[in-house]
């Protein structure tokens, strides 16, 4: 019943697929030759201002009738509210508008209310989360598409008017996707609604992940290693007096929800992250500033951000396999040349990817899904299909966790190895000499200087 591309209060949807198709689609006209926009739309108070008797209407269009239909109208009708601060009350106030928020029926209405608003337009694809709507569009580089695209604008902006939901101009923008050297001079429109201009962008925070124009990651990078030094910063305070256990709970509660978020988009440049998780591990452990990691990460049962990506990939294969994707991800095909034909091969096994122009266009969630499980145990592999989820994902995790060192494994390594005492004696020796060359330099300065001192007063 709900649009496909809703994923708000919905089983098997989420923000961070909303993220994943716009990053898909983007990636997918890049690779050709297109620009695309996106348009990204803020609602005020969407929840607040729902129109009852619109909602009825739309509710008995979707086959709520007679007794129900009255059920809901005395659900919603005559709610009073007021607010009390310091035991002073307000007046009480009857809400005409609007749904319970809190409540297990409100986002199920709202979704029932906003379900229509794919249908004020063709040529704009929908992405939406609750009311956060994101309108999307492939267009030429070679004309200006301001005209055509402002005619839709001015439909969804009607269809808002007609459902009295009122948009907030100031706060709405709109980016073009282009490839890093096309030329965009022919392209850039003037997009208006209600006789304001729209703002370009080209960064924008959509659903908690920071999209660039060029699809590069490195302004969410930065944001997310800000935000990653700031929390390894409050945990290097605390560990001489929390234990390690505790320790952990705050990294899996602090750390692991941002690392985890989106990773399938941006997890295929984690270099810079991985640096600042090994600076937490060693923290978490109270470990020395150089010490080598691979044995914390095996000690403390955590996954190198690496490994969280390629578990995270899995876990989305599975859900393709078992039919558990939002529906715009059920059209990718994560199928091994062993279903494509029969013969007997040594990759028959592998799930092969799609061609693409580009080498960054690879980098998606559409492309490298196939290339993980291809490289993937078949232990694991075989696992997809008879266990659950959490089963599998503990699997993942557990073979993983498995292949790293429990102890350094460079030879004679000073900082993990064992102790040396010819080394050290011969480091303490070192350190002696230097200590006294530098004390025969320091008194050799002192006497030159005393020497030139009383030399300059003799003379006057």
């Amino acid at each position: 019943m709900f649009h496909n591309n809703q994923y708000g209060f919905r089983q098997e949807h989420s923000t961070e697929f909303a993220a994943l198709e716009l990053a898909d689609r983007v990636l997918f006209d890049i690779d050709r030759k297109n620009a695309s926009i996106a348009i990204f739309m803020d609602l005020s108070k969407a929840f607040d201002t729902l129109d009852h008797s619109i909602l009825f209407k739309k509710l008995t269009y979707y086959g709520v009738k007679s007794t129900d239909l009255n059920w809901f109208q005395d659900y919603l009708s005559d709610r009073s509210q007021f607010v009390e601060i310091a035991g002073i009350r307000s007046d009480i106030t009857v809400s005409k508008t609007g749904v319970p928020q809190g409540s297990i029926l409100g986002p199920l209405l709202f979704l029932i209310y906003m379900n229509d608003i794919s249908s004020c337009t063709d040529n704009f694809k929908f992405i939406i989360y609750a009311d956060d709507t994101t309108l999307y569009a492939s267009i030429s580089t070679q004309v200006n598409n301001a005209h055509l695209l402002n005619i839709d604008i001015e439909k969804v902006n009607a269809w808002l008017a007609i459902n009295k939901l009122s948009l907030n101009v100031s706060k709405t923008k709109y980016m073009i996707f282009h490839a890093l050297n096309k030329d965009l001079t022919h392209c850039i429109p003037n997009l208006v609604i209600n006789g304001n201009i729209i703002e370009r962008v080209t960064n924008f925070n959509f659903l908690g992940i920071l999209f660039n124009e060029n699809m590069s990651w490195k302004k969410h990078l930065n944001k997310l290693s800000n935000k990653l030094s700031r929390i390894s910063g409050i945990l290097n305070r605390v560990k001489r007096i929390l234990p390690v256990n505790i320790m952990r709970t705050l990294y899996h509660s602090m750390v692991h929800s941002h690392m985890n978020y989106g990773i399938l988009a941006w997890g295929f440049e984690s270099s810079r992250i991985f640096k600042i998780q090994k600076k937490l591990i060693r923290i978490i452990t109270c470990a020395k500033y150089n010490a080598h990691t691979e044995p914390l990460f095996k000690a403390m049962d955590i996954l190198k951000v690496e490994d969280l990506f390629k578990q995270n990939a899995i876990k989305c294969y599975y859900n393709h396999f078992h039919d558990k994707l939002p529906h715009y991800f059920k059209s990718m095909r994560f199928t091994p040349l062993s279903e494509v034909h029969s013969h007997d091969t040594r990759f028959s096994d592998h799930i092969p990817s799609n061609y693409t122009r580009l080498v960054s266009t690879q980098k998606c969630m559409r492309h490298y899904v196939s290339k993980i499980i291809s490289k993937s145990p078949p232990s694991i592999v075989s696992k997809i299909s008879t266990h659950s989820l959490h089963g599998v994902t503990s699997y993942v995790k557990k073979t993983y966790i498995s292949s790293y060192n429990e102890a350094c494994t460079i030879q004679n390594f000073y900082i993990c190895g064992p102790t040396n005492s010819k080394h050290d004696t011969l480091i303490i020796i070192y350190i002696f000499f230097y200590c006294i060359i530098i004390y025969i330099h320091i008194i050799t300065y002192i006497y030159i200087f005393f020497f030139f001192s009383l030399h300059h007063i003799l003379i006057f």
